[in-house]
């Protein structure tokens, strides 16, 4: 089994009878003490199973999982004890969810058996996990592509999807598909908009103190159409604080401030910013003009977040410049993901598949490709390519022939 296992013990002796005998079943990791085990998860994570004594010194084992269960909720979690006290199962249940409570003295083989089952609820959850992500992000891919998004907000969409994909991997508290809807979700803020607002806010018209109003709470209307779906009660809060600072300004009026913001909605907002200050005007810009920028409003942001998003894209970036999109005629068979369809899309009869602005994503692109290998697509498709290079490029608008 390749799934990483932690067992937690203040006995030594235990631990080293328990390496000893199932080493050659289980990917084993040991720590003395609760405070070693917590270290652990954050650094050498994720596990699939935590096997943690109850009676150990200053953090106790049902208090361990209690809080392991706020970094790494979906590892299974098993208390041995050497009490005879049915309150310690009632009470491990209750607070940390225990998937079995195993009473020592207890024999190796009888571990394996409990340890083994544990990594199969482990494996099944995390399948159902990712069928439930993958089901939910093709239908958000879907219902985005019915806003008939215009070319900039298209290209800002994508740019910001490929910056969380990058930082996602490195916070382990949240979900990468849950930033991933999220970015995806935030046209919905704009499109909850009457027509006349969203006109106006394009053309950086003056508004009228009502538009204003209706403006700030496009985030609440995008949040209480969302919160009621089922497992997307985080996304939908993130969205609703994308616009409000860390220092507690911006909307929702009297929300909240500080860390109470949930982490995911500070990624986002951080994302956000960024993009549009990479992208604002159509100027090229460095990764690190637009740090530089959003320092200027440091307010805004959780100061130690935005500096890791900082290290985090400057260290996984290819170049330190930001990404610029050139428009390219391709052949059908030559779209790839994260292109945006910049010339409607027909079919060599002339009928019309796909009109232009969305991004090709990976459920677009295969149903694209059906269309094609069941009608044929007229070619060549004009699309807005992302490139990353280090010399100055055109905005797409200048790059038409």
């Amino acid at each position: 089994m390749s799934e990483k296992v932690l067992f937690v013990d203040d006995s030594l002796q235990l631990l080293s009878a328990i390496k000893r005998r199932l080493r050659k079943d289980l990917d084993l990791h040991l720590a003395e003490d609760a405070a070693t085990a917590l270290e652990m998860m954050q650094t050498q994570g994720p596990f699939a199973v935590l096997v943690t004594d109850q009676n150990m010194p200053c953090i106790d084992g049902i208090t361990l999982m209690e809080i392991s269960m706020k970094a790494a909720p979906d590892t299974i979690r098993i208390l041995m004890t050497g009490q005879d006290d049915p309150g310690i199962t009632l009470d491990a249940v209750n607070r940390a969810h225990v998937y079995a409570v195993l009473k020592k003295p207890c024999s190796p083989e009888s571990v394996l058996r409990v340890v083994s089952g544990a990594i199969e609820r482990f494996k099944s959850k995390n399948s159902e996990q990712e069928i439930l992500a993958q089901t939910l992000l093709g239908t958000v891919e879907a219902v985005v592509g019915t806003l008939g998004t215009s070319g900039p907000t298209a290209r800002k969409v994508s740019s910001m999807r490929k910056c969380a994909s990058k930082l996602a991997s490195h916070f382990k508290e949240i979900e990468p598909w849950q930033l991933d809807l999220a970015v995806m979700l935030t046209p919905l803020v704009h499109a909850s908009l009457p027509p006349e607002i969203r006109q106006k806010t394009e053309a950086n018209a003056a508004l009228t103190a009502e538009e204003t109003s209706l403006l700030e709470r496009a985030p609440q209307t995008v949040h209480d159409r969302l919160q009621p779906i089922p497992h997307l009660a985080s996304v939908a809060e993130a969205l609703l604080y994308i616009n409000r600072g860390y220092d507690g300004s911006g909307f929702p009026r009297n929300g909240k401030k500080g860390p109470e913001i949930p982490l995911l909605g500070r990624i986002l907002k951080i994302v956000a910013d960024l993009t549009t200050a990479l992208l604002t005007d159509g100027t090229p810009r460095s990764l690190s003009e637009g740090f530089s920028i959003m320092r200027r409003n440091e307010k805004l942001y959780d100061a130690l977040l935005l500096e890791r998003c900082r290290q985090y894209l400057t260290e996984t970036s290819v170049t330190d410049t930001a990404p610029h999109y050139h428009a390219v005629d391709v052949n059908p068979n030559s779209l790839a993901d994260g292109d945006i369809i910049d010339g409607d899309v027909r079919t060599v009869y002339g009928g019309l598949v796909l009109k232009a602005g969305p991004v090709v994503t990976t459920a677009l692109l295969q149903k694209l490709k059906h269309v094609h290998r069941e009608q044929g697509l007229a070619g060549p498709i004009r699309v807005l390519r992302q490139v990353l290079d280090t010399a100055p490029a055109m905005a797409p608008s200048q790059s038409h022939p």
